[in-house]
């Protein structure tokens, strides 16, 4: 089934899924699909891509932030680095972008019905990950709000997956 992942990505059923969760077709190349949407705080970038039976996503999150609150990034994106089960975030301060990462094992025999269910499992799970993120960075960045008052929020609605 995902030997032939460029055909398995585009297939109605995954357009379905990704549309779902707003995602749009951006770009694609040989081994990466990038799918793009704009949201009210930040644009939002989604690559996905398939390699030695791993599916990998990364969202980037292009916002804005002062270099005066880099510190206050940091300590959110350790916190929950720390209590998340289903990847991680990074802060490219080279590009100013905040990246989510995470990979599914995901065997080359997986059935179509199985990497679709996996695939809305994962983007609603990054979804709500990427979401809860996105507004606590707005809160730390133009209210008085400290990142211990935001951190205990973050996990609420999120729900990680064995």
């Amino acid at each position: 089934m995902i030997d032939d992942f460029n055909n398995t990505i585009v297939s109605d059923e995954i357009y379905n899924i990704l549309q779902k969760y707003n995602w749009k077709k951006f770009l694609k190349s040989k081994e990466n699909f990038v799918f793009n949407r704009n949201g009210e705080i930040a644009d939002y970038y989604l690559n996905i891509s398939y390699e030695k039976e791993r599916l990998y996503f990364d969202c980037i999150l292009d916002m804005e932030f002062p270099e005066k609150r880099i510190y206050d990034l940091y300590k959110l994106i350790n916190y929950i680095n720390e209590k998340s089960n289903d990847g991680y975030f990074t802060l490219d301060l080279e590009n100013k972008i905040i990246k989510y990462k995470n990979s599914i094992f995901f065997p080359n025999n997986l059935s179509h019905k199985c990497l679709c269910n996996l695939m809305d499992s994962s983007l609603n799970i990054a979804d709500e990950l990427v979401q809860n993120f996105t507004l606590s960075i707005h809160k730390l960045i133009y209210s008085e709000t400290t990142v211990e008052e935001l951190t205990g929020l973050m996990f609420v609605k999120v729900l990680g997956h064995a």
